[in-house]
């Protein structure tokens, strides 16, 4: 591809390497890696990916790696660009992506979904600062500032292997304040990097299960005339969670910035917390409810159909772990169209 040519490519969207995604209920092999669409791999250098957590995680608990650079080379140095602020997004040199793969049932491997990052408008645009030249047989640890594979979902359960993917554009970026061509790196060809891949387990001994109700209620009132939602706990043990409140169950809808779901609820007034015995379900929204003081009212009109998926942060002093149930379409009926027209 010439330069010309890239640089229009990476202007159209960023160089996020990726694995390619399946149709659903379509299997992937475990062998699988991920590739940038542009560039071939630099058989001089590589980046040795480490995971540096526990063997079992559960979802929203922080994925821990740490990577560096390795020469590769008996003979010649070699000259790259640190990964900074902004490389992940692709906003400057070099663009840096992680991708994974979940096996969610014997043989059967899928990519690992990707979630939408907010980027503020402030990143470090200066990387032709950041060269490094490396001798023969050196590394150099990278920066742990973007080693943490925040843009991937992992609320699937099941063994997950994760690589990470360096990626040099040739100078061209996004944003052209951060297009740079500097003299150790101008005959440099654009390259990608792929490196090894790192093992863990995603565990959910806690699920959260939402079902439309048989005959919903009005597209504007209680949610619990719309669904239930159940927590399930699949594990072998008891859990101790927190009392539900609106604080820690939230809700995502589709279409609608998740903004027209507002949960109420009386503060200070809730226990410390429940302990769920294995096997047992505890209904969150719905007419069993445990906390009968938890309402959740829809304030905007849905329209015909919506979906929806709850998310649950149920431990107490570990509130990065969050539950999430799958995406559930609740069909409303014709009384939705009223409503919306009523909204406009």
């Amino acid at each position: 591809m010439d330069p010309a040519a890239r640089v229009r490519a990476i202007e159209a969207g960023p160089t996020i390497p990726d694995i390619e995604p399946l149709p659903a209920g379509d299997c992937g092999s475990a062998d699988e890696t991920a590739r940038s669409p542009f560039a071939p791999e630099d058989e001089a250098l590589a980046v040795m990916l480490s995971y540096d957590g526990p063997d079992v995680i559960e979802p929203g608990e922080q994925v821990r790696v740490s990577a560096a650079m390795v020469n590769l080379s008996e003979s010649t140095k070699h000259t790259f660009v640190l990964p900074g602020d902004g490389s992940q997004g692709g906003r400057r040199e070099p663009s840096v992506a992680f991708a994974a793969r979940v096996e969610v049932s014997p043989g059967c491997w899928r990519p690992v979904p990707r979630v939408q990052l907010m980027h503020c408008g402030i990143f470090d645009h200066e990387w032709a600062d950041d060269l490094v030249t490396l001798g023969p047989g050196q590394r150099r640890e990278l920066d742990p500032l973007w080693a943490y594979p925040q843009s991937l979902d992992f609320s699937q359960p099941g063994r997950v292997r994760l690589q990470v993917i360096y990626v040099w554009n040739g100078g061209a970026t996004v944003h052209e304040r951060a297009r740079a061509s500097p003299r150790a790196m101008a005959d440099v060809a654009p390259y990608e990097i792929v490196s090894n891949e790192v093992e863990f387990t995603v565990e959910t001994p806690l699920q959260l299960r939402v079902q439309a109700v048989p005959k919903p209620g009005e597209p504007e009132g209680a949610l619990r005339d719309l669904v239930s939602v159940d927590l399930v706990n699949t594990s072998d043990r008891a859990r101790a969670i927190r009392w539900p409140t609106a604080e820690i169950l939230t809700f995502e809808v589709r279409g609608n910035g998740g903004r027209v779901i507002r949960g109420t609820w009386e503060p200070g007034t809730e226990p410390d917390g429940l302990k769920v015995e294995p096997g047992e379900a505890l209904q969150l929204v719905g007419a069993a409810r445990v906390n009968r003081e938890l309402e959740y009212a829809v304030v905007e009109p849905l329209g015909n159909s919506v979906e929806l998926r709850a998310r649950l942060r149920p431990y107490k002093g570990r509130p990065e772990v969050s539950v999430a149930s799958e995406w559930v379409r609740v069909e409303l009926g014709a009384s939705s169209d009223r409503a919306a027209d009523e909204h406009r």
